[in-house]
């Protein structure tokens, strides 16, 4: 069958590169081809954001004391999307080739094309997200420019980024109607079955979030196919919202575990730091991280999930602004609640040894049904 899977635009996000490669890579494997819908990310530069922009700097440096705070900086987004994603272009030119670069779903997505669309995964159905990256209606996310084509049409782990709905009245009224036409539809979070029902009117599957649909030796082939270099440390870190407080956590975990910490990211949501310091380390670079850790400190969902793909002992940070239900689901359904904190300031808890056969045997379980629900939704 002629798949096409939808998701958010690729920009220099670890996580969403290999939850595309995990997805694409299982219908593969299960005898489908395999396409990917992309969009050239270009950042909105309009001139009357800029007083806003400057109010809002201004706040932060002399109401919240953010000395780091620049007034008087103009960024040219896109210029600097596409040096941070330097390394990220590889990627996708050697493992994810086969994509479609769209500029309007409209005009470029004909009806011959493909036999079915898989929406998902990474927070496709966020509106924030998805109406910003794609600059496009939201309905669209749910297959509206194709709303009278006959195709299969299949959510996959799709993601509302929250635990509470996110849609104006209009979205929720449209999504609602173009969700009801869907053959299957599946989501990331537990909290997202209960969204679907009393919003959408439709019944969903929590399912796994694709990269564990692949197995660790998966990912370390292309870690070592690329000869990526081992690590200088044994404690990784990998946090997307950095600040001081994380940092003096880090300092302080590193001298209790009598490890050196690496960082596997660049400070690339830093826009102050100097361009050369925000490009991002390859994508085989990062997973040689999780091979040689020997403890994980992070507060991103994908490197929560890739610490329990490669069996190595963590601690989740919080990330509330990003949405907090995506780390709730994931460690509760492997019973790893215990490993995600949200206050930093207190001592260094000592953490009980992780039962990995237990969490391995889970997931296998998890897979099983995950591939359970692609087999019949696509048959």
């Amino acid at each position: 069958m002629r798949l096409a899977i939808l998701s958010l635009p690729f920009r220099y996000n670890y996580g969403h590169h290999l939850q595309a490669y995990a997805l694409q890579t299982t219908l593969q494997r299960m005898g489908h081809d395999v396409t990917i819908i992309d969009h050239e990310f270009h950042a909105s530069n309009k001139w009357w954001r800029y007083p806003l922009s400057l109010s809002k700097r201004a706040f932060n440096r002399y109401v919240r004391g953010d000395k780091r705070q620049q007034i008087f900086v103009e960024h040219n987004l896109n210029v600097e999307d596409s040096l941070l994603a330097t390394n990220f272009k590889q990627f996708r030119a050697r493992y994810l080739p086969q994509r479609l670069n769209i500029n309007s779903f409209e005009r470029e997505i004909k009806p011959d094309m493909f036999d079915g669309f898989i929406v998902g995964s990474d927070q496709v159905w966020r509106p924030g997200y998805f109406t910003w990256t794609y600059q496009t209606s939201m309905s669209n996310a749910y297959l509206g420019f194709a709303h009278d084509w006959d195709i299969k049409r299949i959510a996959y782990a799709a993601s509302f980024g929250f635990e509470d709905w996110q849609y104006n009245d209009e979205q929720t009224q449209d999504c609602a109607k173009l969700a009801q036409q869907f053959d299957a539809i599946s989501v990331r979070e537990s909290s997202a079955v209960a969204l679907c029902e009393r919003y959408l009117g439709v019944q969903a599957q929590h399912v796994l979030d694709p990269t564990m649909l692949l197995e660790q030796e998966d990912y370390v082939h292309i870690a070592e196919t690329d000869s990526s270099k081992p690590t200088s440390g044994g404690l990784m870190t990998y946090i997307l919202d950095n600040n001081a407080k994380i940092d003096n956590f880090v300092l302080n975990t590193s001298l209790a575990l009598g490890l050196k910490p690496f960082a596997a990211n660049s400070r690339v949501e830093n826009v102050h730091a100097p361009i050369e310091q925000r490009i991002q380390p390859p994508i085989t670079q990062w997973l040689r991280g999780f091979m040689d850790a020997e403890f994980v400190i992070t507060d991103s969902f994908h490197g929560t999930v890739f610490c329990i793909i490669f069996n190595k002992p963590f601690i989740t940070i919080s990330n509330n602004d990003r949405g907090k239900a995506r780390f709730t689901s994931l460690l509760d359904s492997f019973n790893l609640s215990d490993r995600l904190i949200s206050n930093i300031d207190a001592p260094i808890a000592t953490y009980s040894c992780i039962q990995w056969d237990n969490i391995n045997k889970t997931r296998i379980l998890l897979k099983k049904e995950a591939l359970k629900f692609l087999t019949e939704a696509l048959r």
